[in-house]
């Protein structure tokens, strides 16, 4: 709890250090403290402080505090006059925050023209404090032209602070900016600049700016001309530039090529950041078959950082390959090579291609036989790689035989990720189980070989994240009493084991939503609806373990993972969404009269759900409850009118994330609408009377069990 009083005690006082920590914790806690009027009045006070840092900090404190104030009118006149103050380190604090404040200023018009001002001032630390106020408050300033121009010739500012804070502001004015090709030209002169951190700034904006660019074909031949640039500098942004731009690009072929020749710069900095790029671009590269061989090549460069980074790229790129047969080959024949890093992102990239190699009972026994490899990472990344690949596995019997084979492993950690990886199988195991009572059994079965995976870890902790969250669904689905509050411990310690890691924000968000979810478990349940739930913990699980063996280096690769990982409900899927439960609400209709009824009525109750759906782990659940409805509705049709939709079915159920599954949904209800259509379907024309009805493309017959037959 913030103690007002004491702060405005010390922003009076007479000593300058306490005065200093008072700006200090109104910065901090202005939005915290609840008398906000009696807060600005003390900031603006401290703006005329005879200590510079007083003022400093006083001033710097204005742009977040105003949207908090309650007086704007009063506020905006504070700052209006502050824009005048002599000292620069009060009137480049004010300009900033006007920039921050400009969407909360009554006077706009006034406002913008005292930024206008200020992108004049003889100071060129007010000069470059007022570029990236226009660059903030450009979206909603009056007059677009003029701030335009004031951007176009602070670009061109003598100080180099300036001119780098220009090409910031133009990153993020770009889309609003009228003369595109202008800021464009501006962006690529700036990027070849003398002073390093005005390049850096321009490539940082090049890279946003290239999508809202109008002409691409020349903005690309730009950057393709840079690639070559005799600035190292210069080369390293550029290939920055193109990966983050290359799903815009027009010549996706030669920026490809561009991005290759650069993995071999003599540059080693060039060579690393270029390498990098490649894992986020390949699934949008052309020629995929060429692409993949380019990584393979430089697995074996002579260079440590390409040959690194193109053997981490196989992670993310063996999903995209388009001959899986060939890319689970070389990752295989890579588990062997003479380079540790290499070896190791190979066996790591062996989890992602095992769901789509074809041969995968070759590809299992491939594993197993890696699992006595001398190497003990590859052996516990190939040991961890079955847990994730026995629900593919052919033969499951033989697969969990291997499992306990391997538990005499003598690797301490090796043996807690097969443990790790028997939970993980028996998880599987319990949510395609026939009956309540060996879906208890292989739960428990399932949480006692997570805590053994636990005891055995001297090192990697598989199975932290997993045993916690699997202890509490079991909790509360099994047992009656205080199982929420019990839940909710285990809910916790999920938490701990990835707080404190930025990259993971994301997973901590899945917990929460897993958290929410498991409140809305009972006892007592349709056991449908349990294996349902339990197939969507099992997805964010197996997500997990691969999350958290990622490192803060790589943090990237986790926001990647992330995505791929955990549905996010984006734009995108909620139109899929919208789209679903319109075809599953004109389904119900169609089939009201027909002995399919009840089953519509579901459908179309679980479609009118999903769009109400805010939390990813939720929209995956309620995606599995909708399959099951769909699934009762082919098993009721005659096997010969099943066709196509019913077909699609399988291809649903065998879609990894459930974003691949909501269009596949889409199409089957569209497809089983039109074979309902052409299907004989029973109506009730009387209470006493059943008649048949055939119904074609141009005509339909009705046929009455108590008459002859008729022509209608």
């Amino acid at each position: 709890m913030v103690d007002q009083d004491e702060i405005h005690r010390m922003a009076s006082s007479r000593n300058v250090e306490v005065r200093r920590k008072a700006a200090f914790e109104l910065k901090e806690n202005f939005a915290s403290i609840s008398d906000k009027k009696k807060a600005w009045d003390k900031l603006i006070n401290l703006t005329s402080d005879d200590d510079i840092y007083v003022r400093r900090w006083a001033a710097s404190a204005l742009g977040n505090a105003f949207v908090n104030v309650p007086d704007k009118k009063q506020a905006w006149e504070d700052l209006h006059r502050l824009t005048f103050d002599t000292d620069r380190y009060v009137r480049g604090p004010a300009a900033s925050a006007l920039g921050n404040a400009f969407v909360n200023v009554p006077d706009k018009k006034q406002a913008w023209e005292d930024l206008h001002r200020l992108t004049f001032d003889t100071d060129r630390y007010i000069r470059r404090a007022t570029a990236s106020a226009v660059g903030s408050a450009f979206r909603i300033v009056p007059d677009k032209k003029q701030a335009w121009e004031d951007l176009h010739r602070l670009t061109s500012d003598t100080d180099g602070y300036v001119r780098g804070a220009a090409a910031s502001a133009l990153e993020s004015a770009f889309v609003n900016v009228p003369d595109k090709k202008q800021a464009w030209e501006d962006l690529i002169i700036l990027i070849s600049d003398n002073d390093s951190d005005v390049r850096r700034c321009a490539a940082n904006a090049l890279g946003n700016a290239f999508v809202n660019v109008p002409d691409k074909k020349q903005a690309w031949e730009d950057l393709h001309h840079l690639t070559s640039d005799t600035d190292n500098d210069v080369r390293w942004r550029a290939a920055n530039v193109l990966g983050s731009a290359f799903v815009n690009v027009p010549d996706k072929k030669q920026a490809w090529e561009d991005l290759i020749r650069l993995t071999s710069d003599i540059d080693r900095y060039v060579r690393k950041g270029t390498a990098d790029m490649l894992e986020s671009v390949f699934a949008n590269v052309s020629d995929k078959k060429q692409a993949w061989e380019d990584l393979i090549r430089l697995t074996s460069d002579t260079h440590t950082d390409v040959r690194s980074t193109a053997a981490s790229a196989l992670w993310s790129a063996v999903a995209n390959v388009l001959d899986k047969k060939q890319a689970w080959e070389d990752l295989i024949r890579l588990t062997s090579d003479t380079h540790t890093d290499v070896r190791i992102a190979a066996a790591s990239a062996l989890g992602n291609a095992f769901v789509n190699v074809p041969d995968k009972k070759q590809a299992w026994e491939d594993l197993i036989k890696l699992t006595s490899h001398n190497d003990r990472y590859v052996r516990w990344r190939a040991v961890d790689v079955l847990g994730s690949a026995f629900a593919n596995a052919i033969d499951k019997k033989q697969a969990w035989e291997d499992l306990i084979r391997l538990t005499s492993e003598t690797d301490s950690d090796v043996r807690a990720s097969v443990y790790h990886s028997l939970g993980r199988a028996s998880i599987f195991k319990a949510a395609n189980a026939e009956n309540d009572v060996n879906l208890k059994k292989e739960m428990e079965e399932a949480i006692r070989y997570f805590e053994k995976s636990s005891w055995q870890s001297q090192f990697s902790k598989p199975a932290e994240f997993c045993l916690p969250l699997y202890r509490s669904y079991y909790c509360i689905t099994f047992k009656k009493e205080e199982a929420e509050v019990e839940a909710q411990i285990y809910i916790e310690e999920a938490k701990s084991t990835v707080k404190g890691s930025k990259s993971k924000e994301k997973l901590l968000e899945a917990v929460e939503n897993i958290g929410n979810a498991l409140k809305e478990v009972q006892s007592a349940r349709d056991f449908n609806a349990v294996k349902s739930d339990l197939n969507a913990y099992r997805r964010y699980c197996d997500c997990a373990c691969q999350l958290l063996d990622i490192t803060e280096e790589n943090a990237p690769g986790a926001s990647r993972l992330i995505r791929r990982g955990l549905p996010i409900i984006d734009d995108r899927i909620k139109g899929i969404i919208a789209e679903i439960q319109e075809k599953a609400k004109a389904l119900c209709k169609q089939v009201k009269d027909t002995e399919y009824k009840e089953i519509g009525q579901q459908v179309n109750n679980v479609g009118q759900e999903l769009l109400k759906v805010i939390d990813p782990i939720r929209l995956d659940k309620e995606v599995s409850r909708m399959l099951i409805p769909l699934s009762a509705m082919c098993k009721k049709m005659p096997e010969e009118d099943r066709g196509e939709a019913c077909e699609l079915l399988k291809q649903i159920n065998d879609e990894q994330n459930v974003e691949d599954k909501l269009p596949l949904i889409s199409m089957f209800l569209s497809k089983i609408s039109t074979q309902m259509d052409q299907k004989t379907v029973y109506v009730n024309i009387e209470k006493s009377k059943n008649v048949q009805v055939s119904i074609g493309k141009d005509n339909y017959q009705v046929q009455s069990s108590n008459s002859p037959h008729e022509k209608d």
